[in-house]
């Protein structure tokens, strides 16, 4: 429940402004989205509105044997998981980081 009525008219302008800013790329980029045309590794390109097919998806998934890309890197297929690791890596050593400092830290006492 709203206690201070005097915030609804600046949060009503604000959310005016805020979906007339978006409106100048989301349409554009809807328009686009329209007319454009995917190459997804069949022979035709598909248009916007069509499901990538599961045979697709199924050839260029992470395989078993890329897996092993983790370990050795350039042992992949179309995927390199080994960059997924690297920002796991600095994701965790920025946690780490992070714990160091009081703002961040878990214990709030």
């Amino acid at each position: 429940m709203v206690k201070d009525w005097r915030l609804w008219r600046p949060t009503a302008l604000f959310g005016l402004f805020l979906v007339l800013t978006s409106a100048l790329q989301t349409l554009p980029a809807y328009e686009y989205g329209k007319l454009s045309h995917r190459w997804v590794g069949l022979d035709e390109p598909i248009p916007w509105n069509v499901k990538v097919p599961y045979s697709i998806h199924a050839k260029f998934s992470t395989s078993p044997e890329t897996l092993l890309g983790i370990l050795f890197p350039g042992m992949h297929l179309h995927t390199d998981p080994y960059v997924g690791v690297l920002a796991i890596s600095l994701a965790v050593l920025l946690g780490i980081g992070a714990l160091r400092r009081r703002f961040t830290r878990w214990d709030h006492a």
